[in-house]
């Protein structure tokens, strides 16, 4: 039972207290009695002749701060303790604004001193009553008693949240209590001082910033994992796009131009037909992925046709993507290839033949041939992705930044012979002109020793890296390796060590076909990412890089977001 009554000020005894004073309030409340008055009386308890507070704790300060000396106070008579404090506790989650921290104590509080009458309760229906009793939505009450329970982990924490000068940002609390142990130290520490709405928020971004750069470091290691000496499946452009830029550290590859030769069925010659693969120019849009994905000062690196029509074509591209051009061609120099051209003569009399009406002009070309003659070279073409300092300035900031390639060349460990790098290089002495001056073959058999790959380079295309034989997969052919356009080893890995001066860089090649550079990288223990779209030659090199598993963009796109 309870009576309104009006009781002296100096009558009331205060005793601990659940919440702190809040002066704010305090004098939000003076002026509410200074303009209407006294209209919500404060609660005490009658005990041992003694009036003890309830609640009212701030209406009582204000009270004697105006210089009154009586107050309206809700009398009851001998409660216990526990029934005082939820009493307390009622009117504290009712009057006041908490934010989540000081909401789930005070209902943490609450749950224990009615746990003799709600032991059996569920949550939900402690909610309801306290909802009931309080007017606080039964969501809120379950987003404080979660949260509580979560900073509440730490005791360090609690305590120095104890000391905060003001309710917090409930969406910064929600924040805090996700960090892990280790975190909310970090916040303790950088808020040790004093601890308020702006130093909280504060601490956060500063340990938000340090998770994301721990983050975004262990995602830079996992990707690097799954694109270290490893060979994808499927469309190179695709691809690319699930690859974040400045990754690789150069591209060096056999890029498809259109001109492959290729032996009709059934017939004896050989014509000029060209791979569906090697139809075409790979399109601008993929060359700017290349260019993207490559560090300042990665080199594009690849092999071509000798025409002129498609090296400049190539060279457009390159240069509007970005590409410095300004390089000197490299040239792989070999034996002719068979010309792309016929006799006017023996074309004329087939004429003839097929039509009697035609005059047979035949010896008007005797000699003569159309105008293809037979390539004995195989330029390299060379581009690099620009960098804004000089190159010695680049190269020693990219010692200690893995977004930058180094863009130099070795020049030490590709000496043919005692002599630097040249344009021409061959790989057998060809001719008393193309002899040990542009041979590699020494080069190589010193890089490799005598393994498939140099004693018997002819048929190196046929067998893994360990030189062990390969078998074909397709039930047509007797060849293991029936890719058209096989480069030697040899070249690539000479290429390989010329460009890449990156220790830990990752090789690119999204044109892998039969797995040449890939093969080259992993003689020389050098990381390569491999790309292929075509079934045949995917498992041909599977089987060249003794690789088990088979990859796609999907397992690109399962850890990691587009770049």
């Amino acid at each position: 039972m309870n009576n309104i009554k009006t009781i002296k000020i100096e009558q009331v005894k205060i005793g601990e207290r659940v919440t702190s004073l809040d002066t704010k309030t305090v004098e939000l409340i003076k002026k509410s009695i200074n303009e209407n008055g006294q209209y919500n009386p404060i609660s005490l308890n009658l005990i041992d002749g003694e009036y003890v507070l309830i609640s009212g704790y701030h209406r009582l300060i204000a009270h004697k701060e105006l210089g009154l000396t009586e107050i309206e106070a809700s009398v009851y008579t001998d409660l216990s303790k526990e029934k005082v404090e939820i009493i307390e506790l009622e009117e504290n989650i009712i009057r006041k604004h908490f934010d989540h921290f000081e909401l789930g104590k005070l209902i943490e509080k609450y749950d224990k001193l009615c746990s003799n009458t709600s032991k059996t309760k569920k949550a939900k229906a402690k909610n309801e009553e306290i909802k009931d009793k309080t007017g606080v939505q039964p969501r809120e009450i379950q987003r404080s008693r979660k949260l509580w329970n979560e900073l509440s982990k730490n005791k360090s924490l609690i305590e120095h949240l104890e000391t905060k000068t003001e309710p917090l940002v409930n969406e910064d609390l929600k924040k805090l209590a996700s960090f892990s142990k280790e975190n909310q130290e970090i916040i303790i520490n950088l808020t040790k001082d004093l601890l308020n709405k702006k130093t909280l928020k504060n601490a956060i971004l500063k340990v938000e910033h340090t998770i994301e750069e721990k983050i975004e470091q262990s995602r830079k290691q996992n990707l690097r994992k799954l694109t270290s000496n490893v060979c994808f499946k499927g469309d190179s452009l695709e691809i690319l796009k699930s690859i974040p830029k400045n990754h690789f550290s150069h591209c060096i590859t056999d890029i498809p131009y259109g001109i492959s030769v290729k032996k009709e069925m059934g017939k004896n010659t050989t014509s000029c037909k060209s791979e569906e693969w090697d139809k075409d120019i790979p399109p601008l849009e993929l060359f700017n992925e290349i260019y993207r994905t490559l560090k300042p000062g990665g080199f594009f690196v690849t092999t071509f046709s000798p025409r002129s029509d498609l090296i400049l074509n190539l060279h457009d591209k390159l240069k509007e993507v970005g590409f410095n051009i300004k390089f000197n061609q490299l040239y792989w120099v070999h034996d002719p290839n068979l010309p792309r051209s016929y006799w006017m003569e023996d074309k004329q009399k087939s004429k003839v033949k097929e039509d009697e009406d035609n005059v047979d002009k035949s010896s008007n070309f005797k000699g003569e041939k159309t105008p293809h003659i037979a390539s004995s070279v195989e330029p390299i073409i060379i581009v690099q992705k620009p960098f804004e300092d000089s190159i010695y300035e680049h190269a020693t900031k990219a010692l200690n930044d893995d977004t930058l390639s180094k863009g130099t060349i070795n020049i030490e460990e590709t000496k043919v012979n005692n002599k630097q790098v040249q344009q021409l290089i061959s790989i057998e002495e060809i001719n008393e002109f193309i002899g040990k001056r542009f041979s590699i073959k020494n080069w190589s058999q010193q890089i490799f020793g005598n393994m498939i790959f140099t004693s018997k380079p002819n048929e190196e295309k046929n067998y893994n890296y360990k030189g062990e034989e390969i078998k074909s997969k397709n039930v047509n052919s007797k060849k293991a390796n029936d890719h058209a356009s096989v480069k030697p080893v040899a070249l690539f890995a000479y290429l390989l060590k010329l460009f890449n001066t990156d220790k830990d860089g990752i090789i690119l090649e999204p044109f892998a076909g039969s797995g040449t550079t890939l093969i080259s990288s992993k003689l020389l223990k050098m990381n390569y990412f491999g790309i292929e779209q075509d079934d045949g030659y995917y498992e041909i090199i599977k089987q060249r890089l003794i690789q088990d598993k088979s990859y796609t963009n999907d397992d690109l796109k399962s850890n990691f977001f587009n770049n």
